[in-house]
């Protein structure tokens, strides 16, 4: 098992290449990355965990939604989504938070010009909730754009002010 670079003429800039793992002699998989981060990823986890983390990254990740509570629940949005033929599932830990497995345009979903729903990150969303904002607070989000985190921190059940700097 053993990563080996490829001619950086297939690289799509200066600083990537392609990376191929090669098992017993056989090419197995490939990856386009930053050279000097795939290096640093070697050096700090080994080729075994390096690969690990590199076909996450070449994994499709799933359209997270963030349910806009003050419209809808998530159960609601869930059974609409359900009754249109639309491939959904919740979180396992984010109350909020529905996965879509494939959707086509998101804009096409129901409940989207309604605003029932905002598309964002989970990891995003977990930002704010890890903030833990009081009642009365004033949240401060100076990384606003496009606003989702603002907008999370608005809709949570509680009152606070919520000051975007972009």
């Amino acid at each position: 098992r053993n990563f080996c670079t490829v001619d950086t003429s297939l690289a799509l800039q200066e600083t990537e290449t392609c990376y191929f793992l090669v098992i017993n002699g056989n090419t197995q998989k490939r990856f386009t990355r930053n050279i000097a981060l795939v290096d640093y990823f070697i050096s700090m986890l080994g080729e075994e965990e390096t690969e690990e983390l590199l076909k996450c990254h070449n994994g499709e990740v799933p359209i997270a939604l963030q349910v806009n509570i003050l419209k809808t629940d998530r159960e609601k949005l869930l059974a609409s989504f359900t009754e249109n033929g639309i491939a959904a599932k919740p979180h396992e830990s984010l109350a909020e938070c529905i996965f879509l497995d494939s959707t086509g345009t998101v804009t096409s979903l129901p409940g989207f010009h309604q605003g029932e729903f905002y598309v964002q990150d989970c990891a995003a969303y977990m930002s704010i909730l890890a903030a833990q904002p009081k009642a009365g607070e004033t949240i401060i989000d100076v990384c606003s754009a496009p606003g989702g985190k603002s907008f999370a921190a608005a809709i949570l059940p509680m009152p606070s002010s919520v000051l975007v700097h972009s």
